[in-house]
Protein backbone atom coordinates (compact mmCIF):
# COMPACT_ATOMS: atom_id res chain seq x y z
CA UNK A 1 0.00 0.00 0.00
CA UNK A 2 1.26 3.49 -0.60
CA UNK A 3 1.68 5.21 2.96
CA UNK A 4 -0.27 7.86 0.95
CA UNK A 5 -3.58 5.95 2.01
CA UNK A 6 -4.16 6.66 5.57
CA UNK A 7 -6.82 8.16 7.53
CA UNK A 8 -6.28 11.53 6.02
CA UNK A 9 -6.27 10.86 2.66
CA UNK A 10 -9.40 8.83 2.76
CA UNK A 11 -11.22 11.53 5.09
CA UNK A 12 -10.53 14.74 2.51
CA UNK A 13 -11.16 12.59 -0.52
CA UNK A 14 -14.51 11.81 0.47
CA UNK A 15 -15.61 15.15 1.49
CA UNK A 16 -18.99 16.26 0.47
CA UNK A 17 -18.95 13.21 -1.81
CA UNK A 18 -22.72 11.56 -1.66
CA UNK A 19 -21.30 7.32 -3.19
CA UNK A 20 -21.72 4.79 -0.51
CA UNK A 21 -18.51 3.50 1.17
CA UNK A 22 -18.46 0.15 -0.70
CA UNK A 23 -18.71 1.68 -4.05
CA UNK A 24 -15.95 3.59 -3.43
CA UNK A 25 -13.89 0.71 -2.09
CA UNK A 26 -14.45 -0.74 -5.21
CA UNK A 27 -13.47 1.74 -7.44
CA UNK A 28 -10.06 1.83 -8.97
CA UNK A 29 -9.98 5.43 -9.17
CA UNK A 30 -9.65 5.83 -5.33
CA UNK A 31 -8.03 3.19 -4.97
CA UNK A 32 -6.54 -0.15 -6.87
CA UNK A 33 -6.72 -3.66 -5.99
CA UNK A 34 -9.61 -4.10 -3.81
CA UNK A 35 -12.61 -5.97 -5.07
CA UNK A 36 -15.98 -6.97 -4.11
CA UNK A 37 -14.72 -9.92 -1.78
CA UNK A 38 -12.33 -7.74 -0.26
CA UNK A 39 -14.87 -4.12 -0.07
CA UNK A 40 -17.16 -6.74 1.98
CA UNK A 41 -14.59 -8.57 4.49
CA UNK A 42 -13.14 -4.89 5.15
CA UNK A 43 -16.23 -3.19 6.05
CA UNK A 44 -17.01 -5.94 7.83
CA UNK A 45 -14.14 -5.87 10.24
CA UNK A 46 -14.60 -1.95 10.36
CA UNK A 47 -17.93 -2.49 11.57
CA UNK A 48 -19.59 0.07 8.84
CA UNK A 49 -22.12 -0.57 6.74
CA UNK A 50 -21.76 -1.12 3.38
CA UNK A 51 -24.62 1.15 2.57
CA UNK A 52 -22.96 4.68 4.51
CA UNK A 53 -22.48 7.81 2.41
CA UNK A 54 -18.73 8.34 2.32
CA UNK A 55 -19.50 12.21 3.72
CA UNK A 56 -20.79 10.95 7.26
CA UNK A 57 -17.33 8.84 8.14
CA UNK A 58 -15.88 10.07 10.85
CA UNK A 59 -11.74 10.50 10.89
CA UNK A 60 -11.79 7.44 13.12
CA UNK A 61 -13.73 5.40 10.46
CA UNK A 62 -11.24 6.60 8.04
CA UNK A 63 -8.38 4.83 9.81
CA UNK A 64 -10.25 1.64 10.41
CA UNK A 65 -10.67 1.78 6.40
CA UNK A 66 -6.90 2.28 6.17
CA UNK A 67 -6.20 -0.55 8.49
CA UNK A 68 -8.29 -3.02 6.99
CA UNK A 69 -7.54 -2.63 4.01
CA UNK A 70 -3.77 -3.53 4.44
CA UNK A 71 -5.07 -6.11 6.87
CA UNK A 72 -7.34 -7.92 4.73
CA UNK A 73 -5.29 -7.39 1.65
CA UNK A 74 -2.23 -9.02 3.06
CA UNK A 75 -3.93 -12.00 4.87
CA UNK A 76 -5.55 -12.61 1.02
CA UNK A 77 -2.20 -12.66 -0.86
CA UNK A 78 -1.06 -14.60 2.17
CA UNK A 79 -3.65 -17.53 1.67
CA UNK A 80 -3.18 -17.30 -2.34
CA UNK A 81 -5.79 -15.17 -3.07
CA UNK A 82 -9.72 -16.29 -3.03
CA UNK A 83 -10.47 -19.45 -5.31
CA UNK A 84 -14.86 -19.05 -5.82
CA UNK A 85 -14.86 -21.24 -8.97
CA UNK A 86 -12.39 -21.55 -10.89
CA UNK A 87 -9.79 -18.85 -9.82
CA UNK A 88 -5.71 -20.05 -9.39
CA UNK A 89 -2.70 -18.07 -8.44
CA UNK A 90 0.15 -18.01 -10.90
CA UNK A 91 1.88 -20.78 -9.15
CA UNK A 92 -1.04 -23.02 -10.74
CA UNK A 93 -3.05 -23.73 -7.61
CA UNK A 94 -5.88 -22.49 -6.09
CA UNK A 95 -6.16 -19.84 -2.98
CA UNK A 96 -7.51 -20.22 0.12
CA UNK A 97 -8.88 -17.35 1.56
CA UNK A 98 -12.80 -17.89 0.69
CA UNK A 99 -12.64 -20.17 4.06
CA UNK A 100 -11.57 -17.03 6.39
CA UNK A 101 -14.57 -15.39 4.99
CA UNK A 102 -16.54 -13.38 7.94
CA UNK A 103 -19.62 -12.22 5.27
CA UNK A 104 -19.17 -12.86 1.55
CA UNK A 105 -21.42 -15.69 0.33
CA UNK A 106 -22.19 -16.36 3.59
CA UNK A 107 -25.48 -15.02 3.06
CA UNK A 108 -28.33 -16.45 6.13
CA UNK A 109 -25.41 -17.96 8.32
CA UNK A 110 -24.52 -17.18 12.10
CA UNK A 111 -22.04 -14.19 12.28
CA UNK A 112 -18.51 -15.58 13.27
CA UNK A 113 -18.16 -12.70 15.81
CA UNK A 114 -17.51 -13.82 19.36
CA UNK A 115 -20.25 -11.94 20.67
CA UNK A 116 -22.83 -11.03 17.83
CA UNK A 117 -25.70 -13.92 17.75
CA UNK A 118 -27.52 -12.45 14.66
CA UNK A 119 -27.39 -13.15 11.07
CA UNK A 120 -26.00 -12.39 8.04
CA UNK A 121 -28.07 -10.81 5.36
CA UNK A 122 -27.79 -9.59 2.11
CA UNK A 123 -29.16 -6.04 1.12
CA UNK A 124 -31.73 -6.36 -1.74
CA UNK A 125 -34.00 -3.23 -1.82
CA UNK A 126 -33.05 0.47 -1.43
CA UNK A 127 -34.09 2.10 2.34
CA UNK A 128 -35.29 4.92 0.21
CA UNK A 129 -38.53 5.25 -1.76
CA UNK A 130 -40.76 2.18 -0.08
CA UNK A 131 -44.90 2.79 -0.81
CA UNK A 132 -47.17 0.94 1.15
CA UNK A 133 -51.07 0.79 0.18
CA UNK A 134 -53.04 -0.70 2.19
CA UNK A 135 -57.04 -1.70 2.47
CA UNK A 136 -58.12 -2.90 5.24
CA UNK A 137 -62.28 -4.53 6.17
CA UNK A 138 -64.32 -1.43 7.94
CA UNK A 139 -64.26 -4.07 11.25
CA UNK A 140 -60.55 -2.68 11.50
CA UNK A 141 -62.65 1.01 12.17
CA UNK A 142 -63.77 -0.07 15.58
CA UNK A 143 -67.26 -0.41 16.88
CA UNK A 144 -67.74 3.65 16.37
CA UNK A 145 -66.96 3.14 12.60
CA UNK A 146 -70.81 3.34 11.70
CA UNK A 147 -70.84 6.18 13.30
CA UNK A 148 -67.95 8.18 11.88
CA UNK A 149 -68.71 7.04 8.22
CA UNK A 150 -72.62 7.64 8.97
CA UNK A 151 -73.11 9.92 5.70
CA UNK A 152 -70.36 8.70 4.02
CA UNK A 153 -71.84 5.50 2.18
CA UNK A 154 -69.42 2.61 4.34
CA UNK A 155 -70.34 -0.30 2.68
CA UNK A 156 -69.82 0.96 -1.49
CA UNK A 157 -66.88 3.22 -1.16
CA UNK A 158 -63.35 3.28 -0.78
CA UNK A 159 -61.57 6.13 1.93
CA UNK A 160 -58.50 6.70 2.23
CA UNK A 161 -57.56 7.96 6.27
CA UNK A 162 -54.41 8.83 8.49
CA UNK A 163 -52.39 9.93 5.88
CA UNK A 164 -48.76 10.52 7.36
CA UNK A 165 -50.16 10.22 10.95
CA UNK A 166 -51.46 7.03 11.01
CA UNK A 167 -50.56 5.08 14.14
CA UNK A 168 -48.73 2.28 12.84
CA UNK A 169 -45.75 4.44 11.15
CA UNK A 170 -44.37 4.49 13.99
CA UNK A 171 -44.26 0.64 14.51
CA UNK A 172 -43.38 0.02 11.06
CA UNK A 173 -40.47 3.06 11.35
CA UNK A 174 -39.57 0.76 14.61
CA UNK A 175 -39.50 -2.28 12.91
CA UNK A 176 -37.70 -1.29 10.31
CA UNK A 177 -35.07 0.91 11.23
CA UNK A 178 -34.24 -2.12 14.00
CA UNK A 179 -33.46 -4.91 11.14
CA UNK A 180 -31.90 -3.11 8.93
CA UNK A 181 -29.93 -0.80 11.53
CA UNK A 182 -30.42 2.09 9.46
CA UNK A 183 -33.03 4.78 8.95
CA UNK A 184 -35.29 3.91 6.58
CA UNK A 185 -38.07 6.45 4.66
CA UNK A 186 -41.51 4.81 3.63
CA UNK A 187 -44.87 6.58 2.64
CA UNK A 188 -48.00 4.50 4.60
CA UNK A 189 -51.14 5.09 3.08
CA UNK A 190 -54.43 3.27 4.46
CA UNK A 191 -57.45 2.75 3.27
CA UNK A 192 -61.13 1.77 4.78
CA UNK A 193 -62.74 -0.40 2.07
CA UNK A 194 -66.57 -2.05 2.15
CA UNK A 195 -65.46 -5.26 2.99
CA UNK A 196 -66.15 -6.73 6.71
CA UNK A 197 -62.93 -8.06 7.33
CA UNK A 198 -59.45 -8.80 5.79
CA UNK A 199 -56.61 -6.54 4.74
CA UNK A 200 -54.58 -6.90 1.47
CA UNK A 201 -51.42 -4.45 0.90
CA UNK A 202 -49.34 -3.54 -2.19
CA UNK A 203 -45.45 -2.93 -1.30
CA UNK A 204 -43.51 -0.61 -3.64
CA UNK A 205 -39.70 -1.08 -3.38
CA UNK A 206 -36.43 -0.33 -5.37
CA UNK A 207 -34.26 -2.87 -6.17
CA UNK A 208 -30.76 -3.39 -5.53
CA UNK A 209 -27.88 -3.42 -8.93
CA UNK A 210 -28.26 -7.24 -9.79
CA UNK A 211 -31.66 -8.49 -7.45
CA UNK A 212 -34.44 -9.28 -9.67
CA UNK A 213 -38.16 -11.16 -7.93
CA UNK A 214 -36.81 -14.72 -8.35
CA UNK A 215 -33.67 -13.63 -5.63
CA UNK A 216 -36.47 -11.99 -3.46
CA UNK A 217 -38.44 -14.78 -3.53
CA UNK A 218 -35.75 -17.60 -2.97
CA UNK A 219 -34.50 -15.40 0.00
CA UNK A 220 -37.87 -14.80 1.58
CA UNK A 221 -38.74 -18.34 0.88
CA UNK A 222 -35.63 -19.63 2.98
CA UNK A 223 -36.41 -16.71 5.74
CA UNK A 224 -39.98 -17.70 6.40
CA UNK A 225 -39.48 -22.15 5.66
CA UNK A 226 -39.72 -22.71 9.50
CA UNK A 227 -42.47 -20.44 9.63
CA UNK A 228 -46.22 -21.69 10.88
CA UNK A 229 -48.21 -18.51 9.57
CA UNK A 230 -46.18 -17.08 6.81
CA UNK A 231 -46.63 -18.69 3.48
CA UNK A 232 -44.78 -17.74 0.36
CA UNK A 233 -46.61 -17.82 -2.55
CA UNK A 234 -45.12 -18.68 -6.42
CA UNK A 235 -43.60 -15.48 -7.98
CA UNK A 236 -46.58 -13.18 -9.93
CA UNK A 237 -49.65 -14.54 -7.44
CA UNK A 238 -52.42 -11.99 -7.71
CA UNK A 239 -53.70 -12.47 -3.85
CA UNK A 240 -57.26 -12.37 -2.40
CA UNK A 241 -58.45 -11.54 1.53
CA UNK A 242 -60.40 -14.52 0.62
CA UNK A 243 -57.81 -17.06 1.18
CA UNK A 244 -57.22 -15.58 4.97
CA UNK A 245 -60.44 -15.41 6.09
CA UNK A 246 -60.22 -17.32 9.33
CA UNK A 247 -57.20 -18.11 9.31
CA UNK A 248 -53.92 -16.87 11.04
CA UNK A 249 -52.05 -17.08 7.77
CA UNK A 250 -50.47 -14.28 6.09
CA UNK A 251 -49.86 -14.71 2.19
CA UNK A 252 -46.80 -12.84 0.57
CA UNK A 253 -46.50 -12.48 -3.16
CA UNK A 254 -43.49 -11.41 -5.27
CA UNK A 255 -44.28 -9.62 -8.33
CA UNK A 256 -42.26 -8.38 -11.37
CA UNK A 257 -42.91 -4.72 -11.84
CA UNK A 258 -43.25 -3.48 -15.33
CA UNK A 259 -40.41 -0.46 -14.63
CA UNK A 260 -36.98 -1.68 -14.44
CA UNK A 261 -35.45 -2.33 -10.56
CA UNK A 262 -38.78 -2.07 -8.99
CA UNK A 263 -40.51 -4.70 -7.41
CA UNK A 264 -44.16 -5.28 -6.27
CA UNK A 265 -44.82 -6.83 -2.88
CA UNK A 266 -48.85 -8.10 -2.31
CA UNK A 267 -49.74 -9.45 1.47
CA UNK A 268 -52.85 -10.17 2.93
CA UNK A 269 -54.04 -11.05 6.26
CA UNK A 270 -57.17 -11.74 8.06
CA UNK A 271 -57.25 -8.07 10.67
CA UNK A 272 -59.15 -10.12 13.09
CA UNK A 273 -56.87 -13.08 13.23
CA UNK A 274 -53.66 -12.62 11.95
CA UNK A 275 -54.23 -9.02 12.91
CA UNK A 276 -55.97 -8.97 16.37
CA UNK A 277 -56.92 -12.14 18.37
CA UNK A 278 -55.11 -15.03 16.49
CA UNK A 279 -51.75 -12.66 16.86
CA UNK A 280 -52.23 -12.57 20.61
CA UNK A 281 -52.05 -16.06 21.11
CA UNK A 282 -49.64 -16.67 18.57
CA UNK A 283 -47.67 -14.20 21.18
CA UNK A 284 -49.01 -15.99 24.27
CA UNK A 285 -47.86 -19.09 22.84
CA UNK A 286 -44.18 -18.50 22.26
CA UNK A 287 -43.94 -16.30 25.66
CA UNK A 288 -44.93 -19.40 28.06
CA UNK A 289 -43.46 -21.94 25.73
CA UNK A 290 -46.50 -23.46 24.06
CA UNK A 291 -46.52 -25.05 20.50
CA UNK A 292 -46.82 -21.72 18.61
CA UNK A 293 -49.84 -22.98 16.51
CA UNK A 294 -51.21 -23.98 19.50
CA UNK A 295 -55.33 -23.23 19.52
CA UNK A 296 -54.81 -21.88 16.01
CA UNK A 297 -55.36 -24.61 13.48
CA UNK A 298 -58.36 -23.28 12.10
Amino acid sequence: FDPLFNKKYIFNYFKNKKKNIKNFLIDQNFVSGIGNIYASEILFLCKILPSKQVSLLSLNDCQKISHFSKVVLKKAIDKGGSSIRDFKNISGNQGSFQKNFNVYQRENKNCLKYSCKGTIHKKFISNRNIVIDSKSGYSGGGRNVHKKYKNKNLYESLSAYGIANHRHNSEIQQELDLYTKKKNYFDFTPHLSPMFRGIITTINVDLKKKIDAKKIHRYLSKFYKKSKFVKIKKINSLLSTNEVINTNNCLISICNSKNKNKLIILSAIDNLIKGGAGQAVQSMNMYYGFKEDEALNV
